[in-house]
């Protein structure tokens, strides 16, 4: 699985919300840059591939894969400790957007049905996909999240995906990003910048 390729695509319009592009330029120097930038690349591989070619793959990130290592989460919430760095940050940040969609009350299989298919056009392949579903109908806690953000960079980062993700229409997702800001340790500067960059008035 490649959790860089399937945060980008999720942060370019699967989920409810798309990255406005001045934001892709703030929010995107760090982890959600690499991630956008390398589903950008392989989507216009795709474009450019002929009819019925699996075009290739960005080159690797690490040491090739082991035969019989784990090389992707096998199941809800669980990072196997070989992933590279990066990739480990990115399944955090799917995590966290997953959290997000059921933060008011549970996903159902509607919305769930329509996050896939919007991810079926974006030309990822099956492993993302029963990934993604994974996390979708069994939605992480917040606590489980948490465990995993160890700068204040990726804290930032789970709350852009976090807010991309929800809508806001509701005291339930309201309550959730403010006690998501509380417990990330942000400052009331850095949540009015993310807001500001991606364009969604404070609640």
């Amino acid at each position: 699985m490649d959790a860089l390729r399937l945060l980008g695509g999720l942060t370019r319009g699967t989920m409810r919300r798309r990255l406005p592009g001045d934001a892709k330029l703030a929010v995107g120097m760090g982890l959600l840059g690499v991630a956008i930038a390398a589903y950008e690349h392989f989507t216009q591989q795709q474009k450019g591939a002929p009819q019925g070619a699996t075009p290739p793959g960005p080159p690797p990130s690490g040491p090739p894969p082991v035969p019989g290592a784990p090389q992707a989460p096998s199941g809800p919430h669980v990072t196997p400790p070989s992933l590279p760095n990066a990739e480990r940050q990115a399944v955090t940040l799917i995590r966290a957007m997953a959290a997000a969609a059921a933060a008011d009350g549970a996903i159902d299989a509607e919305e769930r049905a329509r996050i896939l298919a919007r991810l079926d056009g974006s030309g990822l392949g099956a492993e993302e996909r029963a990934f993604l579903d994974r996390e979708l109908t069994t939605p992480p806690r917040l606590d489980e999240i948490l465990k995993d953000v160890g700068s204040a960079e990726l804290a930032e980062q789970v709350y852009a995906v976090s807010l991309l993700t929800i809508r806001l229409d509701t005291d339930a997702e309201r309550a959730y990003l403010r006690d998501l800001a509380r417990r990330l340790a942000l400052e009331p500067a850095a949540v009015a910048r993310l807001h500001q960059m991606i364009g969604v008035a404070l609640p």
